[in-house]
């Protein structure tokens, strides 16, 4: 059967999505999801990196905003946000060195090497697109 460019192959629902109780989501497609572990809601953030602390009581967590979030690995609570600091003489919007580098998307702030802490955990190391 074909469809239409305004049919889609799913049903239109006008039932809420997301959290059902229990620990359980919905999606648009009525699917349901059941997280392993705590859930920690991120308003604000999409997090695209997390890094365990090698002594495994500090979670992190970092993506696409401008801020660090370290979370008791635990109990799932939120114990700091750390904002990032102004990167001065790194704009975006500046010529490019060569034509090969590819445009950055100012929103993300984590580039593909990511997030991890030092081996004495000591530390936090993480690698932004500027």
């Amino acid at each position: 059967m074909a469809l239409s460019p305004t049919h889609t192959a799913f049903g239109e629902t006008d039932l809420s999505v997301g959290p059902k109780g229990n620990s359980q989501f919905e999606t648009p497609v009525n699917q349901r999801l059941t997280p392993a572990g705590t859930l920690v809601e991120l308003d604000g953030m999409r997090p695209q990196a997390l890094a365990l602390s090698p002594d495994h009581a500090l979670l992190v967590t970092s993506g696409k905003t401008h801020q660090l979030v370290v979370l008791d690995a635990r109990s799932g609570k939120i114990l700091q946000r750390v904002e990032f600091p102004q990167d001065v003489g790194h704009d975006i919007g500046a010529p490019s060195a060569s034509e090969q580098i590819l445009d950055a998307d100012p929103k993300a702030q984590l580039s593909f090497t990511g997030l991890t802490f030092s081996p004495d955990g000591s530390r936090i190391y993480l690698s932004n697109v500027q």
